[in-house]
């Protein structure tokens, strides 16, 4: 019963990063499918279940924190997006071109 109620958790949690459009929250749902399915997988005897999971486990941690920016300097992409393209506006005022390193 504890193993279903998992496998069909994990699924709809995988269900739900494909219904969502914001990178972060993506990441954020498809953590919690990861801890789901890594339970499932350890509970059922699953091993290639477990170790795809605890695989993507750190990948989508490292997005999220990419994605929000790490809390020592508190830069987000997105904020380093936006300083980028306001740099490269002001430079286009001057006739230069600033190339993306994003």
């Amino acid at each position: 019963m504890l193993m279903d109620a998992l496998g069909l958790s994990a699924g709809a949690f995988v269900l739900l990063t494909f219904a969502t459009r914001d990178p972060a929250m993506l990441r954020r749902l498809a953590i919690v499918s990861n801890l789901l399915f890594i339970a499932y997988g350890a509970i059922a005897g699953m091993l290639p279940i477990l170790l795809l999971h605890a695989c993507l486990l750190p990948l989508n941690l490292w997005h999220l924190d990419k994605l929000l920016g790490c809390a020592c300097c508190s830069t987000s992409i997105a904020r380093h997006r936006q300083e980028l393209s306001a740099r490269e506006f002001a430079w286009s005022l001057q006739g230069y071109r600033v190339r993306s390193p994003l």
